[in-house]
């Protein structure tokens, strides 16, 4: 009977420890994979528009290349503007 009650007691600590590793090692990788597919990005790269200042999520800015390079910005009238302020420039 008391072999019973040990192997109950050990059975239960295992258990209690399974849970404890599950929490914290295994259940924080799938929570990052859920924030994804929930569309909550883990990582955001931030890039300035080079005509107001503001700072934007890069997948979601409007791009151009301008120059050889690509430039990014918050809207397309913000892209409007820089053009036109390019060619004044360019112009002078």
């Amino acid at each position: 009977m008391m072999r019973f009650i040990l192997f109950l007691l050990l059975a239960y600590c295992g258990y209690l420890l399974w849970r404890y590793v599950k929490k914290k090692v295994l259940l924080p990788e799938q929570d990052r994979g859920q924030a994804a597919k929930q569309g909550h990005p883990t990582v955001a790269e931030l890039v300035q528009d080079p005509q107001c200042g503001v700072y934007i999520v890069k997948d979601k800015a409007v791009k151009d290349k301008i120059g050889g390079k690509e430039v990014y910005f918050c809207s397309e009238t913000c892209r409007s503007r820089y053009i036109e302020r390019k060619k004044e420039d360019s112009e002078e």
